[in-house]
């Protein structure tokens, strides 16, 4: 399903929580914006944090306002993204990282699963 030619399918795919992790990705490099914005919302948390950062480079502004509104998101990558050229993106983060504070609620970077490199 991963590989489907039909961009909602891809969609449909890159949310879902159940979606095997080399499936995801797969689709984190998929070339329709919308397919990368789906994986930067899946709400999995051992998504390697390698993955959610190279989403945050991402030049679309609908991956990064993703990205931003998902509650798994490490507060590392949010950080980053504060400092982003975009001014709502980086706005955007800001509010959120606030919004967490203000909440109490820890880091979801507790248990991110890295890559390993070779």
């Amino acid at each position: 399903m991963a590989r489907s030619d039909e961009l909602m399918v891809r969609v449909a795919v890159g949310e879902r929580p159940q979606t095997p992790l080399t499936s995801l990705l797969i689709l984190a490099a998929d070339e329709a914006p919308a397919v990368r914005a789906a994986v930067g919302r899946n709400p999995r948390a051992d998504i390697p944090i390698e993955v959610r950062e190279n989403l945050a480079k991402d030049k679309s502004p609908e991956v990064l306002h993703a990205l931003i509104r998902c509650e798994s998101m490490p507060e590392a990558v949010l950080s980053k993204l504060t400092r982003s050229f975009n001014r709502d993106v980086a706005h955007a983060a800001k509010t959120r990282l606030k919004e967490r504070k203000r909440s109490g609620g820890a880091s979801p970077a507790v248990g991110q699963v890295g890559l390993a490199s070779s």
